[in-house]
C-alpha cells in the first residue's frame, strides 16, 4: 500500500464532501465515480471511502456503496451520447399529424 500524499488527501476529501452531500439529501443506494476520476482506480476509491465515513450525518444507518464506473473514463461521454440519442428519438418519433417517423441516432 502506498503512503498517502497531499494531492490524494485533498482530492479524496473534496470528493467525500460532495458524495456525503448526495448521501444526506438524495439517499442513493450506490454512488458511481466515472470519467477521469475512475482512472485513479482503487487507490483513490479507498481514500474516498475512508474520507466519507466521518462526514456522514447518520452514522448508525447504512450508507450507499461507492464504486468505480465499469466504463471507466469513457462513462461520461457514453452517457452524454445516449442521452442525446434518446432526446433526438423522443423529439422526432412522431410528426404533428401523429404519424410515426423513423429517426435514430447510432452511437
Amino acid at each position: 500500500m502506498r503512503p498517502p500524499n497531499r494531492c490524494l488527501t485533498n482530492t479524496s476529501k473534496g470528493l467525500a464532501h460532495g458524495i456525503v452531500s448526495l448521501f444526506n439529501v438524495l439517499d442513493p443506494e450506490v454512488i458511481v465515480l466515472g470519467g477521469g476520476v475512475s482512472m485513479a482506480g482503487e487507490y483513490l476509491l479507498d481514500a474516498v471511502r475512508e474520507a466519507v465515513r466521518p462526514l456522514v450525518f447518520f452514522k448508525t444507518l447504512p450508507y450507499p456503496s461507492i464504486q468505480l464506473a465499469q466504463l471507466g473514463a469513457d462513462a461520461g461521454i457514453i452517457g452524454a451520447a445516449l442521452l442525446g440519442a434518446r432526446m433526438t428519438e423522443d423529439s422526432f418519433s412522431k410528426s404533428k399529424r401523429g404519424r410515426v417517423m423513423c429517426a435514430r441516432v447510432f452511437v
